[in-house]
């Protein structure tokens, strides 16, 4: 006969071990999200990245006629910070897009890196959200 201690210890460990199962299953499981969404992810980053680099073109050369010098500066420091997390961004897509590289085993290798950067591409998307939202907040004010 099985004492109990012994087998509450060894149901304890048990569901300690599935849990750990559980977490790493789940942890593969996001890997391979990560890795399919990642083409995904750079196409559509690059398109609205051109959207807004051109946008942005267009309202450079624009020039307002009654804009006070204060407004200007607002504006064109709000562009500014727009155009570096672009930079930023771009960079970030440049170091990870895997769509022209030759040799299936290649561009595998470089989808599964872009995937397990999703953080660094959220967090830089975040950063031209807010740099975005600072340009739309100058404009709309002046």
């Amino acid at each position: 006969m099985v004492d109990p201690l012994s087998a509450t210890s060894t149901a304890a460990s048990f569901i300690g071990l599935a849990g750990q199962a559980a977490q790493g299953i789940a942890f593969i499981l996001s890997v391979i999200d990560d890795f399919r969404d990642a083409p995904r992810l750079i196409i559509n980053l690059k398109t609205k990245l051109q959207v807004l680099e051109d946008t942005l073109t267009i309202l450079s050369k624009e020039q307002p006629v009654k804009v006070s010098p204060q407004a200007k500066k607002c504006i064109t420091e709000a562009v500014e910070q727009c155009w570096s997390q672009i930079v930023s961004l771009r960079k970030l897509i440049e170091r990870n897009d895997f769509s022209s590289i030759e040799g299936a085993t290649k561009r595998r290798w470089k989808q599964f890196l872009a995937g397990s950067n999703k953080a660094h591409f959220q967090k830089r998307v975040s950063e031209l959200e807010t740099a975005k939202t600072s340009l739309d907040l100058a404009i709309k004010v002046y």
